[in-house]
C-alpha cells in the first residue's frame, strides 16, 4: 500500500464525518470541532430510533405479529376464530397482566423468546400462563364472580364457588378449566375437565358419589317427559324422595378412572427427586394447578360422563359386566320384544329407563359371587318409588307371574303330546315350526321371569296357548 493511499483514507473519513458536523481543522485527529449539523444529526438519529422502536413495539403488540412464528400459527388461528378474536381482544390483553411493571416484564420475556426463535434455540414444548388478573381486569370479566350461576352446555355452573373456595382441597384458577386449545375455541372448557374433578377416585356403579351430587350440576327437569308407552314421567315426583337415586335410571353414565401413570411424569421431569414425589398429591396439585397452568389431560387419563347411545334403553348393559349372556331373555322381556307372533310391548319401567339396580338392591344371603354380592328385588323397592299404595303388590305380581308360567307350561305339554300323535311328514314339519315359535315365547316367560313385564308376558302366554291349540287341531285331523 503506497504512502499516498495511506494518507487518502483519513481524508475520506474526515470528509465523511464532516458531513455529519464533525470537523478536524488540522492534520492531527485532535482537536475536533462539532457543528450544529452534528446536533441535528443526533436528533434525527434519536428520533428515528424512537419512532422505529415505537413502531416495532406497536406492531409486535398486534396478533398478526404472533403468527410470524410458525409455532404460534395454530394458536393464532384458534384465537382468530374464537369469541375473543371476533371481539378484537388482542393477545397481550390476556397474556400481559395489568400494570406497567407487568407489561415491561412480559415485554422483556417476549423479546427473549423472539431472540430464541430467530437463533433457532427455542423450546418446542411451548406453554403460556395467563394470570387471573388478566381475565378479571376492568372491561373484561371483572363481574364474572358476581354473576352467579351460568349455563354451560345445559349444566348450572357458578364461577364464584370454584375460584374463591377450595375445591377438593385445591385452589383453582381461571386457566385450571379454561386451558384447552381447540380450533375455533381458544382457551375453551371441555366437559372432561369437569369430569376429572367431579368423578376422580369416587364410587361408580350401584352408588354414584360425584362432587356436589347429581343435582349440584343438573337442574331437575320441570316438564313431564312422554315415554314410548304413551305415559308421562315427571322427575319432580321422585328426586326429592330419600330412597330414589338418579343412578336407578341413569346407570353407566361414567366411564374412565382418570388415573395418572407414573411414566407421565417423566415426559416433563427427569430428576429422580421429583419423580419420587409422585404420591404427594397435595404438593403436585399445588405446583401444577395453583402455581402453574398444566392441563389436566397432560397427566390424567380422560373420564367421560353422559348418555352413551349404545347403552341407552338397553337393560342388559346394566349388569352385563358380570352377567354376560345370562339375562338376555330377561332383558328382552323387559324391553317387550323378542316374542314371535306378538306385537312389541315394552314395560313402562323400561320406557322410563329404570335400571335393574332400582329393584335389585338387596344383597342375597348365601349367594356369593366371584365378582361380589348378588342382589334381589324387594317390596321396599316398589314402595320407595311409588309409595305405600304398592304394599302387597309385588307378592300379587309374583302369584300372577307364577300362574302365567304354569299356564304356559301346560300349553307346552299339550303341544308336545299333540306332536307325538302327528304322523304326516308335511303336518309334522308345520307342527315343528309352530312348536319352535311356542317354545321361544315360553322361554321368554319362564326364564325371562314374567314379573319383569306382566303385560307382555300375558300376550306371550296367550300366543303359546293359541299355538298349542293349533298343533292339537292338526293332531285331531290326522
Amino acid at each position: 500500500m503506497g504512502k499516498q493511499e495511506q494518507e487518502s483514507r483519513p481524508c475520506l473519513c474526515k470528509r465523511l464525518l464532516a458531513k455529519f458536523g464533525i470537523r478536524f481543522p488540522t492534520r492531527s485527529w485532535f482537536p475536533v470541532t462539532v457543528t450544529k449539523r452534528f446536533g441535528w444529526t443526533v436528533v434525527v438519529l434519536v428520533a428515528l430510533f424512537v419512532l422505529g422502536s415505537g413502531g416495532f413495539v406497536y406492531y409486535s403488540s398486534k396478533p398478526e405479529f404472533c403468527k410470524s412464528c410458525h409455532i404460534l400459527r395454530p394458536y393464532y388461528d384458534s384465537w382468530k376464530a374464537s369469541a375473543h378474536g371476533k371481539a378484537g381482544v388482542s393477545c397481550l390483553k390476556c397474556h400481559f397482566a395489568p400494570g406497567f411493571a407487568s407489561v415491561v416484564k412480559s415485554k422483556l420475556r417476549a423479546t427473549k423468546e423472539l431472540v430464541s426463535y430467530v437463533t433457532q434455540t427455542y423450546d418446542t414444548n411451548f406453554t403460556a400462563e395467563i394470570p387471573d388478573a388478566s381475565c378479571l381486569r376492568s372491561g373484561c370479566h371483572e363481574r364474572r364472580l358476581l354473576e352467579g350461576k351460568v349455563d354451560f352446555k345445559g349444566i348450572s355452573f357458578d364461577h364464584k364457588h370454584h375460584l374463591t373456595e377450595l375445591r377438593r382441597g385445591k385452589k383453582l384458577r381461571c386457566q385450571t378449566c379454561h386451558s384447552q386449545i381447540v380450533q375455533g375455541a381458544h382457551v375453551t372448557v371441555t366437559e372432561s375437565v369437569c369430569f376429572t374433578c367431579h368423578f376422580k377416585d369416587l364410587k361408580h356403579g350401584r352408588v354414584e358419589e360425584p362432587v356436589a351430587g347429581c343435582t349440584g350440576c343438573h337442574e331437575v327437569p320441570g316438564e313431564p317427559i312422554e315415554l314410548v308407552t304413551g305415559s308421562e314421567y315427571n322427575h319432580r315426583d321422585y328426586v326429592d324422595r330419600k330412597d330414589v337415586k338418579c343412578v336407578m335410571c341413569h346407570f353407566n353414565t361414567v366411564q374412565g378412572t382418570g388415573h395418572v401413570p407414573r411414566q407421565v411424569c417423566i415426559s416433563c421431569h427427569s430428576e429422580p427427586e421429583r419423580i419420587a414425589r409422585y404420591d404427594e398429591h397435595e404438593f403436585i396439585h399445588q405446583k401444577h394447578v395453583t402455581d402453574h397452568k398444566v392441563e389436566c389431560f397432560h397427566c390424567h387419563s380422560e373420564i367421560l360422563h353422559g348418555k352413551n347411545p349404545k347403552l341407552e334403553h338397553e337393560s342388559e348393559a346394566t349388569c352385563a359386566r358380570c352377567h354376560s349372556g345370562k339375562h338376555d331373555l330377561t332383558a328382552a322381556l323387559y324391553r317387550g320384544e323378542g316374542g314371535l307372533g306378538v306385537d312389541k310391548e315394552p314395560s313402562a319401567m323400561w320406557a322410563a329407563s329404570v335400571q335393574c339396580i332400582a329393584c335389585h338392591k338387596f344383597p342375597s344371603e348365601g349367594k356369593a359371587h366371584p365378582a361380589g354380592s348378588t342382589y334381589t328385588a324387594g317390596e321396599q323397592s316398589c314402595v320407595a318409588c311409588h309409595g305405600d299404595m304398592m304394599e302387597g303388590m309385588l307378592e300379587s305380581w309374583r302369584e300372577e307371574a307364577g300362574s302365567l308360567t304354569s299356564t304356559a307350561e301346560k300349553a307346552m305339554q299339550q303341544a308336545r303330546e299333540a306332536m307325538d300323535r302327528i304322523q304326516s311328514s308335511a303336518a309334522k314339519k308345520k307342527a315343528n315350526k309352530l312348536y319352535a315359535e311356542a317354545e321361544r315365547n315360553y322361554d321368554l316367560v319362564k326364564y325371562g321371569k314374567a314379573i319383569h313385564n306382566m303385560s307382555y308376558a300375558t300376550s306371550l302366554v296367550e300366543r303359546v296357548s293359541e299355538t298349542a291349540e293349533a298343533i292339537g287341531k292338526m293332531a285331531a285331523e290326522e
